[in-house]
C-alpha cells in the first residue's frame, strides 16, 4: 500500500497530534478507576461539553443507544434540563478545564445535588471538582481540544460501560492497536479527500443517518477549525421531509452521504438520494459505515480527521490557528 507523504506547513503540526489517538485511548485505559456508581441510583444521566470536548458525549450516545436503558442527553449550553435532580448523573468534559458554559453547569448541577463526574486536563473544572469531592478523570495537556478526542470519548464509554455492568477495555485495546498504525489512516483520508480536490472551494454538507449523525458533525466541526470551511450536516429520514425540497437546481456543494444501511426503510431512502444526486450531476461521494460498532465508528473518525487535514493543506490553510475563536474568548473574558 502506497503511504502518502506529508507535504507543506500546514498539515505537519496537526498531524503529530493527530497521530496520538492511540495513545490517548491507552492513557484512559490505563488510568481508569470505577466510579462506583450504580444505574439503579439514577433516572438520566446528562453529558455537558462543546466542540472537541463535547462531540465525545453525542458519539457515545449513539454507541450506547442499544446497551443502556438509562436516557441520555447531551447539553453544550449554559442550563441543565429541568428535570436534572439528585439521582441525575452529570457528567462534564472540558479539557482545558476553563470552558465558561461547562463550569456554568458544574455550578448548576451542585446545586441541585446531582451526581457529578468531570473529565479535564485541570483548570477551574478540575478545582471546583476537588473543592466539592467530585470525581475528575484526567486528560494529558498539550493538544488542541479537537485533537484530543481519545480522551473524553474512551472515558465515557468506559463510565457509560460500568453503569451497564459491561468491560470494554479489551475492545479499546485492540481498536488503539489499529490506529495506531496511522499510516494507513493518512492515507484513507487522502483517498477519501480527492474526489474533492478540484472543488474544494465549495462548502460540505454531510447526508448521515441516526447511527453517523455524530461521526457527520465530528468531521464538520473538524472542516471548520482546521480547513476554515463551511460544512454542515443533515439527518435522514428527517431531511427528507424537508431539505429534500430543495435539491433542484445547481449547488456550490460536496455532498458526502454518510450512513450505515442498518434500516432497510432509511437505505432506500438513501438509494434515493444517490439516484437523485448522479441525475442532478452534483458533487458527492458516499461511505457507509458497515457493522457499525465501536471499532468501526473510531475509524471512520480518525479517517475524516486525516480528510479534515487534506482539505486544509490543499486550500492552504494553518490548521492550527482559531484567531476568530481566540477574539471571542477575549472578549467573553473582558466582559
Amino acid at each position: 500500500m502506497q503511504t502518502w507523504k506529508l507535504k507543506g506547513v500546514y498539515m505537519k503540526y496537526q498531524s503529530e497530534q493527530l497521530k496520538n489517538f492511540s495513545k490517548q485511548i491507552d492513557y484512559v485505559i490505563q488510568n481508569y478507576t470505577h466510579h462506583k456508581f450504580k444505574s439503579s441510583q439514577l433516572n438520566t444521566i446528562v453529558a455537558g461539553g462543546l466542540g472537541g470536548s463535547g462531540i465525545g458525549a453525542r458519539i457515545a450516545k449513539v454507541l450506547f443507544f442499544d446497551k443502556l436503558s438509562l436516557p441520555i442527553e447531551v447539553i453544550s449550553d449554559y442550563i441543565l434540563p429541568a428535570y436534572v435532580n439528585k439521582k441525575s448523573l452529570v457528567v462534564l468534559s472540558s479539557y482545558s478545564g476553563n470552558t465558561e458554559e461547562t463550569l456554568a453547569l458544574f455550578d448548576e448541577a451542585i446545586i441541585r445535588e446531582s451526581k457529578i463526574i468531570c473529565i479535564t486536563t485541570g483548570g477551574k473544572l478540575k478545582e471546583r471538582a476537588e473543592a466539592n469531592g467530585v470525581k475528575v478523570y484526567s486528560a494529558e495537556p498539550g493538544f488542541q481540544p479537537r485533537m484530543a478526542l481519545g480522551y473524553p470519548l474512551t472515558t465515557l464509554i468506559l463510565l457509560l460501560g460500568e453503569l451497564c455492568n459491561l468491560d470494554f477495555k479489551s475492545q479499546l485495546k485492540s481498536i488503539s492497536e489499529k490506529v495506531s498504525k496511522y499510516e494507513n489512516y493518512i492515507n484513507d483520508g487522502k483517498n477519501l479527500f480527492e474526489p474533492y480536490a478540484k472543488v474544494i472551494g465549495k462548502k460540505f454538507v454531510f447526508v448521515a443517518d441516526q447511527y453517523t449523525e455524530p461521526i457527520a458533525l465530528r468531521t464538520c466541526q473538524q472542516i471548520q477549525e482546521n480547513a476554515k470551511g463551511e460544512a454542515f450536516y443533515i439527518v435522514v429520514p428527517e431531511s427528507n421531509h424537508n431539505v429534500i425540497e430543495t435539491y433542484y437546481g445547481s449547488f456550490n456543494t460536496n455532498f458526502v452521504l454518510l450512513h450505515t444501511n442498518k434500516h432497510p426503510r432509511v437505505k432506500l431512502r438513501f438509494d434515493f438520494l444517490r439516484s437523485h444526486f448522479k441525475t442532478k450531476q452534483y458533487t458527492f461521494t458516499e461511505h457507509i459505515v458497515e457493522n457499525f460498532n465501536f471499532e468501526t465508528c473510531f475509524e471512520t473518525i480518525f479517517r475524516f480527521d486525516w480528510f479534515s487535514l487534506w482539505l486544509a493543506d490543499a486550500k492552504k490553510q494553518n490548521s492550527i490557528g482559531i484567531a476568530n475563536i481566540n477574539a471571542l474568548k477575549k472578549l467573553l473574558d473582558e466582559n
